[in-house]
């Protein structure tokens, strides 16, 4: 009963509010009673898009007084902005009121663009869920209903979306929530992303259920429609996100594409070599940004093409080789941020990742970056839990390894690919190293020549590799290796570059384990304290095992 009266109480379309005021209370009446209409309407529209606003926040003011009612209902702005963020629960009570909701905001936000943010999780994975005593179960269909239902309410005004962010645990809840929606030209939409979360699938074979390619429509180009005809189907379409949405490729419309991030396929629901190709030149002249995560191109041993405008490329990787044909076609001569991410060691735990089985074609595909990316111009680098050489003990199971330095009693050997790499990074200003193996960190360090191929050494110093490095950033990182790092860097201080700023992401108490070593490596030293558990900060601080 009570949960009847505050839905009812929330009706838009109550009867009107009359405010009567003795006066008494009109002379305790606030400050904001005497703001004209243009500030209180301005004040309304921030709340409204804070990014911590109440989904009812429009509602709620149409129901404080007379005045601000009549303004709330009769300024559209303030209506343009949707949220729905719906999970499966023993009671669909707030999925009804949200579908009560949404139409109103339809409505009353006249013809002006649509902003929607919609996130839903309906558990459907879990087997428990399957099971009929699961206190859940009997709701599942009743949480697909009501999500056709919205996708019902939406889709009669497809043509005003400005803005789609779509969230899904499930690819059935991605589908059912555009299963309305007509295929037709969308002229306002600058914005689409698409997530389905499950990132895992990246690292399989094959897409679970085949029919899903094809089951989405947007951003496709209509079967009967030409390619030079589908470039008016999203002509303001500038910020594209679609991770683990299997689609029709060949048929990929949008045209004016500024950023672009395609993640979390199977191999077998990646586009070819052939059409990721078509996808970026079709975007050439516009494209400033590309992110892809664990759905590099199938068969891309493709014709090598230029991007121009590409000034920022993150690449993260199920497993290093299916990178490589990617690398050697794709050209970036204006390219200034590069990052690269190893998928299979970044989704272990970090006690567990000395565990993963290391892949040496890691080095083969820095090898071919090295070949054909302009390092020269890159200004900040990201390398997240990549790892460029096994455990010592394990280096002779694997293809020999042309090495900089020999291992050491203390040293750790550093690859010439590695070196190679840092090495053509003449204007690198800024750093991000997540889960550094130890060849990386020592590699920065370095300050002698490599060893030529004849195997003479020559021992003359140099100013090290990333010459202008100035910004240092190390992050979920081995306790042993970083400050075996530290400490060799505050000895060889003279020689190393100093740094404007060293940033280490880590439990605050470690900090007194580096005693006076930090401050004189850089201006200015910060310790961004993390919060882990405590099994794995205590496996973090064990004695590294070469």
């Amino acid at each position: 009963m009570a949960q009847y009266e505050i839905n009812n109480c929330m009706d838009i379309d109550a009867p009107s509010i009359t405010t009567i005021n003795s006066p008494a209370v009109q002379a305790q009446l606030s400050d904001i009673s005497t703001l004209p209409d243009d500030v209180l309407l301005y004040l309304f529209y921030m709340t409204i898009h804070a990014p911590d606003a109440d989904p009812f926040s429009p509602m709620t003011f149409s129901h404080v007084s007379a005045r601000w009612r009549e303004l709330a209902l009769y300024a559209p702005m303030l209506w343009t902005t949707i949220t729905v963020a719906e999970e499966l629960s023993a009671t669909m009570l707030n999925f009804e009121r949200t579908l009560y909701r949404v139409p109103h905001f339809l409505e009353r936000s006249k013809d002006l663009p649509l902003s929607l943010h919609i996130t839903l999780h309906s558990y459907h994975e879990e087997s428990a869920m399957h099971h009929p005593d699961h206190p859940f179960a009997y709701n599942v269909q009743t949480f697909r209903h009501h999500t056709r239902r919205l996708s019902d309410f939406l889709g009669r005004h497809v043509a005003r979306f400005k803005s789609f962010i779509l969230v899904g645990d499930e690819f059935e809840s991605v589908q059912d929530i555009q299963s309305s929606f007509p295929h037709i030209p969308m002229p306002l939409l600058e914005s689409y992303r698409v997530w389905q979360r499950d990132d895992y699938q990246c690292l399989e074979g094959d897409l679970r259920d085949p029919s899903h390619i094809g089951a989405l429509s947007i951003p496709l180009r209509p079967r009967r429609m030409t390619v030079e005809e589908s470039t008016l189907m999203y002509p303001k379409l500038v910020d594209m996100t679609l991770k683990g949405i299997p689609l029709e490729w060949f048929h990929f419309s949008p045209r004016n594409l500024q950023y672009l991030h395609i993640g979390f396929l199977p191999i077998g629901a990646r586009p070819t070599g052939e059409d990721f190709r078509h996808i970026l030149l079709a975007n050439e002249h516009s494209l400033e940004a590309l992110k892809i995560q664990g759905a590099c191109p199938v068969n891309a041993s493709v014709e090598p093409y230029v991007l121009s405008n590409l000034k920022s490329f993150e690449l993260a990787f199920a497993y290093p080789e299916e990178a490589i044909p990617l690398i050697q076609s794709m050209q970036t001569p204006n390219l200034i941020s590069l990052s690269f991410t190893d998928l299979r060691r970044k989704f272990v735990d970090v006690g567990q990742r000395p565990s993963v089985e290391y892949d040496w074609t890691t080095l083969m595909l820095f090898e071919e970056v090295g070949k054909h990316m302009p390092l020269q111009s890159i200004l900040q680098c990201s390398l997240s839990h990549v790892c460029f050489l096994p455990p010592l003990i394990n280096l002779h199971m694997y293809p020999p390894i042309k090495l900089a330095s020999n291992p050491g009693f203390r040293d750790y050997p550093i690859p010439k690919t590695l070196l190679r790499f840092f090495r053509k990074m003449t204007a690198l200003q800024l750093l991000l190293v997540v889960d550094p193996d130890p060849c990386t960190l020592r590699c920065l360090n370095f300050t002698k020549s490599p060893a030529p191929e004849g195997g003479e050494t020559d021992q003359n110093p140099f100013a090290g590799p990333v010459p202008l490095l100035s910004h240092l950033h190390l992050s979920d990182f081995h306790l042993p290796i970083v400050q075996n790092f530290i400490l060799n860097r505050f000895g060889n201080r003279a020689s190393a570059r100093h740094l404007e700023n060293l940033m280490l992401s880590m439990p605050a108490t470690w900090a007194d384990r580096f005693g006076p070593c930090l401050t004189p490596l850089a201006d200015n030293v910060e310790v961004y304290g993390t919060i882990m558990d405590s099994d794995i900060e205590a496996a973090l601080t064990l004695p590294l095992h070469h």
